[in-house]
């Protein structure tokens, strides 16, 4: 697994969902790099980026710690809550 992933050159998330937004959550926590002579570590500072309906995100795959919110859907209909699709560029 760690040599299919380390071809990984851009990874995407495109996100889809109903206007108004009936749910809470789901975004894209971008975590600040910390480089050392011996790796390279997330820091504990973070941007949260905002998912937008019909919107894709690219970013560089290597060296980029992230991850989604959870997402909250006080419904609990399919139709409420949050599509994404994510893949890699190789």
């Amino acid at each position: 697994m760690v040599e299919r992933t380390a071809t990984r050159l851009i990874s995407f998330i495109y996100y889809l969902h109903r206007s108004p937004r009936p749910f809470t959550g789901g975004q894209l926590r971008v975590y600040d790099t910390l480089a050392t002579p011996e790796a390279v570590h997330a820091a504990a500072s973070f941007r949260d980026i905002e998912r937008v309906h019909n919107s894709i995100i690219f970013f560089p795959s290597a060296g980029v710690f992230h991850e989604v919110l959870p997402v909250t859907c006080p419904s609990r209909r399919p139709e409420d809550g949050r599509i994404s699709c994510n893949g890699w560029i190789h």
